[in-house]
């Protein structure tokens, strides 16, 4: 049972870390003196202003994602205790916030003046799923889960 269980949270978590939105951004563009929002997803990027959506592959921001999906795993099979899979799912929100700030630095560094510029910022639904399933659904009833918040 415990096996099932595993299986159909690790499902959700994956389901939430690849699809739903991951961060939100704001595109500046001081030639054409444009601003646009944008939402991107691993697999998916839309332009609010300018409607479109397209199909796409975020590598550097999937990375941490898929460890989280790993951990969330390994502790419902008992393998890994919730501080470490909550540690990696907070990791994971903050590791976009680290590519976006370098990227920033890079930008204003590199390509100065500046022309284009995009400002992103994690949207934290990975981790908020992630802390309500790992603490609302234990693994199994053990003493050790029951104890979670009170052990360091």
């Amino acid at each position: 049972m415990n096996g099932m269980k595993s299986y159909v949270m690790t499902l959700i978590v994956a389901i939430v870390a690849l699809i739903f939105p991951m961060l939100v951004g704001v595109e500046f563009d001081y030639i054409e003196g444009t601003t646009n929002m944008v939402i991107q997803a691993v697999f998916w990027i839309t332009h609010v202003n300018g409607g479109s959506t397209i199909a796409t592959f975020n590598f550097v921001y999937v990375i941490m994602r898929i460890v989280f999906i790993i951990q969330v795993y390994r502790y419902y099979e008992a393998k890994t205790t919730i501080r470490k899979a909550l540690l990696v799912a907070l990791l994971a929100e903050l590791h976009i916030l680290v590519v976006s700030i370098l990227f920033y630095v890079f930008t204003i560094t590199y390509f100065y003046p500046v022309t284009y510029l995009i400002i992103t910022v994690p949207i934290p639904i990975l981790f908020i799923t992630g802390v309500i399933l790992l603490a609302a659904i234990s693994p199994s009833k053990t003493e050790e889960h029951d104890k979670w918040l009170t052990t360091p």
